[in-house]
């Protein structure tokens, strides 16, 4: 009997060693929980991995991808123009009078077939002329 009491006496001790859950957070008040995201990629990263090792690699979709090509050609009566060839004369007239090439960085052409001519604009309007067309 003694062993009997001594198992309530325990009991009774443990009972007041656990102490009340706490009152449940409403769902009004809890905070929106954070958006979900992929697993195995750092947070704020789009194109990069992590590897076992910790290490962050960036991967390039768009590097993937080949450059479209173009050629545009410009036609009047029965004469024929390349833009890129017209490209190459005005920054070849551009470095005749002094400048460098790598000035340029913004380049306007106005195209006019009727006049034989090109005009072009450099840099917004600080350096603007014409080179013959045909």
């Amino acid at each position: 009997m003694q062993e009997n009491a001594k198992n309530t006496m325990e009991t009774k001790v443990a009972a007041k060693d656990i102490k009340p859950a706490a009152p449940a957070m409403k769902a009004e008040a809890a905070a929106p929980a954070p958006a979900k995201r992929k697993p195995g990629r750092p947070a704020g990263s789009k194109n990069s991995t992590t590897s076992k090792a910790g290490k962050t690699k960036t991967t390039k979709k768009a590097a993937d991808k080949k450059e479209m090509e173009t050629k545009i050609v410009v036609q009047y009566k029965g004469r024929d123009a390349e833009y890129s060839a017209l490209e190459e004369k005005i920054k070849e007239k551009f470095v005749a009078e002094g400048h460098r090439a790598g000035a340029i960085k913004k380049l306007e052409v106005y195209i006019k077939p009727e006049d034989s001519a090109a005009y072009y604009v450099i840099n917004n309007g600080k350096y603007s002329d014409h080179i013959d067309l045909f």
